[in-house]
């Protein structure tokens, strides 16, 4: 949820730049107009391109690596860290943003009450950017980001403690000792106390906040 919203708010950025400088350049303006079509393709081009060269370099990567690059993103970075960080972000960006500028210049002017293309292209931008919210809003409110930094604790602990069991339970298997049996012993009651922990803090935190709808002031 956190990747598509800021990828949508992005998306509407690019729009909002792009209208900006057709509402204070006439030239702009008048190459926006007459060719939307081609400048709506030419966004998908460049998304397409920048999605196609980020899933390249993934490809090539080792695969472990590529692994933690997408799963240690944090959900709660800032907008520049995203739009800066995440190159497929901004490939999908692009191909969304061509969106709103073809469908506005498709829609056009049908009777002297239908919005022209011009504010077609504000009300679809617009909605882009709601979409972004709405979905950057929902993660939040079901605390999707405290749920992934959780759970990736919880898997880095249980890493560890299975890196430590694979060390134990062959010397223990080998000789026997009861040192190495109090120890299996601990690492799994210790695992099992913070399994319990974890559990307990999901169901503190969803019913102190629980998921609600936003009611109008």
């Amino acid at each position: 949820c956190h990747h598509w919203g800021w990828t949508l708010l992005a998306a509407g950025l690019l729009n909002v730049i792009a209208k900006f400088f057709a509402a204070v350049s006439p030239r702009v303006e008048h190459a926006v107009q007459a060719s939307a079509n081609e400048i709506a393709a030419w966004s998908l081009g460049v998304g397409a391109a920048v999605l196609i060269g980020y899933a390249a370099t993934v490809w090539c990567r080792v695969p472990g690596a590529a692994h933690a690059d997408h799963d240690g993103a944090s959900p709660h970075r800032s907008f520049v860290g995203w739009i800066t960080t995440r190159p497929a972000l901004w490939g999908w960006a692009f191909v969304i943003a061509a969106a709103p500028l073809w469908m506005s210049h498709r829609l056009g002017p049908v009777t002297t009450i239908w919005p022209d293309s011009h504010e077609w292209w504000l009300i679809l931008t617009g909605v882009v950017l709601l979409c972004g919210g709405l979905a950057l809003a929902w993660s939040e409110r079901s605390f999707h980001g405290e749920d992934a930094r959780r759970y990736g604790a919880m898997e880095q602990l249980f890493l560890c403690a299975d890196r430590r069991l694979a060390e134990l339970i062959p010397q223990y298997a080998e000789k026997g000792d009861k040192h190495v049996l109090d120890e299996i012993h601990d690492v799994l009651f210790q695992l099992g106390r913070e399994a319990l922990d974890e559990n307990a803090e999901w169901l503190i935190l969803h019913r102190t906040r629980p998921l609600e709808p936003f009611l109008a002031a």
